[in-house]
């Protein structure tokens, strides 16, 4: 299979990713830092950026995915979180972030992947 993950460089992005690509899969990473122990595997193309930066982001995803007809999964897993603190202590500023990443950024590997690349599963 060929997969696409945002957010791999740790955690639970790091944990699929490593999943998949010890099964035999290629795997496409988007994290903003790389991993040394992905970067191992010869099926492990990476994409470092902030994927905050929308502009940047539409840029290199179609880079990274140039050569490619297809993808079988793309697992839009990057996130962030400030903190757990009473709503009242929490900036404008702050909550914009957290949407920034967490919600409008996730959107442009699937715009990409749905208007470029067949995919059978967006999760």
């Amino acid at each position: 299979m060929k997969i696409l993950i945002t957010g791999c460089s740790s955690g639970l992005g790091f944990g699929l990713a490593s999943h998949y690509l010890n099964q035999g899969h290629q795997v496409f990473g988007i994290s903003r830092k790389p991993n040394d122990e992905l970067s191992k595997h010869s099926s492990f193309r990476f994409l470092s950026v902030d994927i905050s930066n929308l502009e940047l982001l539409r840029k290199e995803i179609s880079k990274l995915l140039e050569s490619e007809e297809s993808l079988d999964l793309v697992v839009l897993n990057a996130g962030v979180i400030n903190g757990i603190k009473d709503l009242k202590d929490t900036s404008i500023d702050e909550i914009k972030h957290v949407m920034d990443v967490n919600v409008w950024a996730n959107k442009v590997p699937v715009s990409y992947t749905h208007l470029t690349l067949p995919t059978k599963r967006i999760v």
